[in-house]
């Protein structure tokens, strides 16, 4: 998968650091809500229909994890109605 957009945990002295390729880096204390905070933004950029990956270090900054967040079509407005061929 080639993402549309990237986001990154790591560590960063004194803490963890999120980084993504469109916002600042976000910094934490703690790894665990790091990475929780990554998922949200993953979430919440494939609602708004981009594929996401999300590369998860370990304190050593070795790849351990990724995680892809696919592109969810956004839903009709209220009412609307899909054209039809």
């Amino acid at each position: 998968m080639i993402p549309d957009r990237l986001i990154v945990v790591g560590p960063v002295p004194g803490g963890w650091c999120v980084q993504t390729d469109r916002m600042g880096d976000l910094m934490f204390l703690s790894g665990a809500l790091a990475e929780e905070k990554a998922g949200r933004l993953a979430m919440g950029i494939a609602a708004a229909g981009l594929d996401v990956r999300v590369d998860i270090h370990d304190r050593h900054d070795l790849l351990v994890t990724t995680r892809c967040y696919f592109a969810q079509q956004p839903s009709l407005a209220k009412g609307a109605t899909r054209a039809h061929a």
